[in-house]
C-alpha cells in the first residue's frame, strides 16, 4: 500500500511500513517531472494494472461460483439428485455465464440495470435450480 501524506511518503509492504520524508527527495522535482516518468511507464503501468484488474475479477467470480455451488449441494440433498460438489461446482461455473455475459455487455453499453447484484444472484440461482431438476434422482431399489 502507498500512502502519501502531508509531510512524508508512506510504503508499507509485508506489514512493515517504509517512511519517506518529502524533504529527502529531489528538490527540483517538479510535476512535469513525474508525469514524463509516468509517461515514460505507461506501457508497464497499464500492464500492471490491466493484470490486476483480472486477477480481482477472476476471484471474484471464483468465489460467486463456489458460493452457488454451495446452495446447489443444498438443492441437490433437498432433491435426492447423486451428484458430488466437484460436478456442482462445474453446473454454478456454466449457470453463471448467462448473467456475465448480459451484465458485460449492459456494462460495455453503459445502461444501468436496477438491483443489478439481486438479478444477477437470482438469475444464477434460477438457472442452477433448472439444471439440477432435470437431472435424474437417485434410483430406489427394492429389495422384495
Amino acid at each position: 500500500a502507498i500512502g502519501i501524506l502531508q509531510n512524508k511518503f508512506v510504503l508499507a509492504i509485508d506489514g512493515q511500513a517504509q517512511e519517506m520524508s518529502y524533504s529527502m527527495m529531489p528538490s527540483e522535482l517538479q510535476k512535469k517531472d513525474v508525469i514524463a516518468g509516468l509517461n515514460q511507464n505507461k506501457a508497464m503501468i497499464v500492464t500492471v494494472l490491466s493484470a490486476l484488474i483480472f486477477l480481482v475479477t477472476a476471484a471474484g467470480k471464483f468465489i460467486e461460483v463456489s458460493f452457488l455451488a454451495l446452495i446447489g449441494l443444498i438443492i441437490k440433498n433437498s432433491q435426492k439428485k447423486h451428484l458430488s460438489y466437484h460436478q456442482l461446482w462445474k453446473l454454478s461455473a456454466y449457470s453463471i455465464t448467462l448473467s456475465t455475459v448480459f451484465f458485460t455487455i449492459m456494462r460495455a453499453l453503459e445502461a444501468t440495470v436496477p438491483s443489478e447484484f439481486l438479478l444477477n444472484w437470482f438469475v444464477n440461482f434460477v438457472i442452477l435450480f433448472l439444471v439440477l431438476k432435470e437431472i435424474p434422482s437417485k434410483k430406489v431399489i427394492n429389495k422384495s
